[in-house]
């Protein structure tokens, strides 16, 4: 769970465009130290137990926690500016994931995509819940 962690991220991005620059900095900065402690117990590893490391899932999921919304974390570039699943939503998506699956020096292993759980984030929640009373339910096909 890292929602608040995607916040801070895209928030310091502020624009669609600077998010591959801040995933590929940031989050690889976050990252690395992880992988090469990984790296490290893999090679230490025998043949009687044998490890081999396949890499990091680095996708965005929500937490429940406050502030661990994926969704409201995309509502901050001024794209999307608190709309989500309006204008800039599925641009931001696309941005995120493309940055997500492709991050340098990070050995990528799983789904290591964006992950959009209505049940587990708060935001995406409320927007399904604002959309079957209003009749806006398309507010969370993007």
């Amino acid at each position: 769970e890292n929602g608040g962690f995607a916040r801070h991220l895209l928030k310091e991005a502020s624009t669609i465009r600077n998010i591959k620059h801040m995933f590929d900095t940031k989050m690889r900065e976050e990252l690395l130290p992880i992988q090469e402690l990984c790296l490290k117990f893999a090679n230490t590893a025998t043949a009687e137990y044998p490890v081999e490391y396949l890499g990091i899932d680095t996708s965005l999921n929500p937490s429940l926690d406050e502030g661990g919304s994926v969704a409201h974390a995309i509502e901050c570039l001024e794209e999307v500016r608190g709309d989500f699943g309006g204008t800039g939503s599925l641009a931001a998506a696309a941005a995120i994931t493309t940055s997500l699956q492709s991050m340098p020096d990070i050995l990528i292993t799983g789904y290591s995509g964006l992950m959009l759980p209505v049940l587990e984030d708060e935001r995406l929640a409320e927007l399904g819940n604002m959309g079957s009373s209003s009749g806006d339910g398309d507010r969370l096909t993007i």
